[in-house]
């Protein structure tokens, strides 16, 4: 098929662009980008067969050491948290929980209180901390996504009943590391702090999820932005995603 020469120039703004964000792209990853961004028709077609060849290339990869990931220069070995990314659902972006995975590391928290467990895939990332307790809180913890290493309390985060469950879970000791992606409401993210931001300890890490997001029924936003007038915070963001915010316990 006719194809418009690829300049020297084209290549190096791709290269600079896709690789120079996110050095973890795959190599499926990246062509999808490409396919995006392109307008000519031809091109997309070819990308279209280097995907299917790609696909199986992946897969191949995956194969021979789990323990890598595939990316446009071969093989870079994979962090914990990548991996849990790439057998699990993670409702995260994966840069932004990287990040903030890497500046939670060193406190070497050994108490978690996480409100919100979803499919578990957060849950798995805080055991790659090693605590010795890890307390997760739901409405909801369907067998598929169960594995050892924590404590389950079943119940709306919001009512005194759950939070009585969590302190006698807890078994007098504090927090060392709160993760509150429960109900996004103001209200409820509100009362969730308010309940169990006390039983974190003193410079212990209290960490909201989507402090950037929002759209209709996500209003962490609203309540990240009052802590950060009283609070000394940071937060994590990738290119625009929900983000992370964190502030630690005075």
């Amino acid at each position: 098929m006719p194809l418009h020469p690829v300049t020297t120039e084209e290549i190096d703004s791709w290269r600079k662009d896709i690789l120079g964000r996110n050095t973890r792209y795959t190599i499926c990853e990246a062509i999808r980008e490409v396919y995006a961004k392109e307008n000519n028709g031809d091109l997309k077609e070819l990308l279209l067969v280097i995907y299917a060849y790609a696909k199986r290339m992946d897969k191949k990869l995956r194969e021979y050491n789990g323990d890598y990931d595939q990316g446009w220069w071969g093989l870079t070995p994979m962090t914990p948290v990548a991996k849990i990314f790439q057998q699990h659902t993670v409702g995260q972006t994966y840069e932004e929980l990287q990040a903030f995975v890497d500046w939670l590391r060193p406190r070497e928290p050994k108490v978690i209180l996480e409100i919100g467990f979803y499919r578990g895939g957060t849950a798995r990332v805080w055991q790659t901390l090693e605590p010795e307790i890890q307390v997760e809180v739901d409405f909801e913890f369907k067998p598929q996504d169960m594995f050892p290493g924590f404590i389950p309390i079943t119940g709306d985060s919001t009512h005194e009943s759950t939070v009585e469950a969590v302190t006698d879970a807890l078994g007098g000791r504090k927090v060392d590391f709160l993760f509150i992606d429960g109900n996004h409401s103001l209200e409820c993210a509100g009362k969730d702090l308010k309940n169990y931001g006390p039983m974190v300890r003193k410079s212990g890490v209290i960490a909201f999820h989507d402090v950037f997001l929002t759209r209709p029924g996500a209003e962490v936003h609203a309540l990240w932005e009052q802590l950060r007038s009283h609070h000394n915070t940071l937060s994590f963001q990738v290119d625009g995603g929900p983000g992370i915010g964190v502030m630690v316990q005075s």
